[in-house]
């Protein structure tokens, strides 16, 4: 039964039904000491009437308000009234996003505001260890400013009457209109479950990031991604059906249409597995395309012209979602804590790429080994726990490093750069033509000359945010740069520019140029051994006497 205006649940003053879902119906209600409006969810009387799960739902709610970004509707507590529990929340003023796209396709300069937006909640709550779980366009309020909230962060999980992976459609917490039936509300939800949670199996943050996903796609064509009659018949198009690619827009930049692959990938080991990434992917766009503002976006090249200007379409695309990644090292350096215990025995992380122009031994070259197969043998005497790591061009393995709780980094100057200058020269696979099926570059490839032109800046971009990442996980990790083509005076001049950028890591980073002799340098050649064993036992503080293994 309906509450009237005026009844009151301790201190809410109910004001009017706004809504109503799975969990029960929801009022505008006044805060009575604050003097504020509040949005009041009336819990169904099988959650409240059941102590372990009320308990279980109230400990979720005390980690959900935990919360606190603009792009995320609050949670301010739970109430318990007139033999009633309720959940007060943030009142979000606006139409939801499912109302937005009713009325059509989202311009594309609308839209990715508003998905940039979705992109910060998921990161916020990702980066607490919170999963939405039922993220669609009826749980996304959109403000008249333009500001973005998103409604009913994990509580499709609290709302589970027991312990579970996948939210119940029949629980959604979603608000809706009052005139919506249960079926359609549930047959909503199903639309943008993600094929795991369609099969009932452990979900995780992807699961958020296909459903944000198939909003976006929603927003930018104005028709629902799966559909079906039945509930049955939708989940069978989540777990069969492929995006029709050539319905995007022919003005959706390449950046974005990489995206929603990404994020619509069926096996979520493909699956686009940061939020961050998302995000930056957005900005990049908007950034790079001043004309969303304007005049017409830059589309997506015929298939005609893809096979002709396919290489230069890739080195943009890589270009900038590389120097997104460089942006998200970058700014996730702060805040970092003292670090962890020091190591009983120094960890060395020897890092390099399997490039063969990079390696610096024929021999190991033709074996297709890197430099740091060489450096490790060459410090196996030596009393440190040895890790190597192979870099490549779309490498995103930051976090593991970090968990290596390493003492020294020792990694090639170029390896980003010639990483990903392989990539090109051996192909890479782009979207062409309507059907959106993968096809090879065709054609001669750009020289390596121009590429390495192009790339360098972008893979020393990485090379640097990586270190600033890194260490500012661990104040004790230092790094040891190595280059064979690297005068003094440059040298000086990186690493005076990579301590403006990062200066935490004055005194902790040592770029050196391997010697070279005869005219060539590699790492099996005893003069260099020494010269790098010295370098790694000065950096890590060993002397000479030290024990070797």
């Amino acid at each position: 039964m309906a509450l009237a205006p005026g009844t009151r649940l301790g201190v809410y003053e109910v004001a009017a039904q706004i809504g109503e879902g799975g969990m029960g119906q929801v009022y505008r209600a006044t805060d009575t000491k604050l003097k504020r409006q509040v949005a009041v969810k009336i819990l169904p009387t099988s959650l409240a009437a059941d102590h372990a799960r009320l308990a279980r739902f109230q400990r979720e709610a005390e980690v959900l308000a935990s919360l606190n970004h603009p792009n995320i509707a609050a949670i301010y507590g739970l109430e318990e009234s007139g033999g009633m529990t309720s959940l007060v929340m943030e009142l979000v003023e606006g139409e939801d996003l499912s109302q937005r796209i009713a009325r059509g396709a989202v311009p594309l300069d609308e839209a990715l505001p508003i998905a940039k937006q979705i992109a910060e909640a998921l990161e916020e709550a990702h980066e607490h260890g919170i999963i939405h779980r039922d993220l669609k366009p009826a749980n996304i309020k959109v403000r008249s400013d333009g500001a973005v909230k998103v409604l009913d962060f994990g509580l499709a999980k609290a709302m589970e009457p027991a312990r579970g992976s996948s939210p119940s459609m029949s629980m959604s917490p979603t608000i809706t209109t009052p005139a919506m039936t249960q079926a359609g509300m549930i047959l909503g939800t199903a639309a943008y479950m993600s094929p795991e949670q369609a099969r009932g199996i452990d979900v995780d943050k992807r699961t958020d990031l296909w459903a944000f996903g198939v909003v976006l796609w929603e927003m930018l064509t104005g028709k629902r991604l799966f559909e079906g009659a039945t509930v049955s018949d939708t989940l069978a198009a989540v777990l069969r059906a492929e995006p029709q690619w050539a319905t995007l827009p022919n003005d959706t930049p390449t950046l974005i249409q990489r995206l929603l692959r990404r994020c619509l990938e069926k096996d979520r080991k493909r699956r686009l597995d940061s939020a961050s990434v998302g995000r930056l992917e957005i900005e990049e766009t908007l950034t790079a395309a001043p004309a969303l503002h304007g005049s017409a976006v830059p589309a997506a090249l015929p298939p005609s012209a893809k096979n002709t200007a396919a290489p230069w379409m890739i080195v943009a695309a890589v270009m900038g979602l590389l120097a997104a990644a460089a942006l998200l090292y970058a700014v996730r350096t702060g805040g970092r804590p003292a670090g962890p215990p020091v190591n009983a025995v120094p960890v060395v992380v020897l890092m390099d790429t399997s490039a063969p122009r990079g390696v610096y031994d024929p021999r190991t070259r033709q074996n297709s080994g890197t430099n740091a197969d060489d450096i490790s043998d060459a410090l196996g005497s030596l009393p440190v726990a040895l890790h190597k790591e192979t870099l490549s061009a779309t490498w995103n393995r930051e976090d593991q490093i970090i968990k290596q709780n390493p003492d020294l980094v020792v990694i090639h100057r170029s390896a980003f750069i010639h990483a990903m200058v392989l990539e090109f020269e051996l192909g890479y696979s782009v979207p062409s033509g309507p059907s959106g099926a993968p096809t090879t570059t065709t054609g001669l490839p750009p020289s390596t000359e121009i590429l390495r032109d192009r790339l360098s800046p972008i893979g020393m971009d990485k090379l640097e945010a990586f270190i600033g990442y890194v260490g500012g996980a661990n104040p004790r990790t230092r790094f040891l740069i190595y280059s064979r083509e690297w005068p003094d005076a440059a040298r000086v001049e990186w690493e005076q520019s990579l301590v403006r950028r990062f200066p935490t890591m004055r005194d902790r980073v040592s770029p050196i140029r391997i010697a070279v002799r005869d005219g060539t340098a590699s790492f099996r050649d005893p003069q260099t051994i020494a010269q790098m064993t010295q370098a790694v036992r000065s950096l890590l503080g060993l002397k000479a006497t030290d024990p070797e293994r």
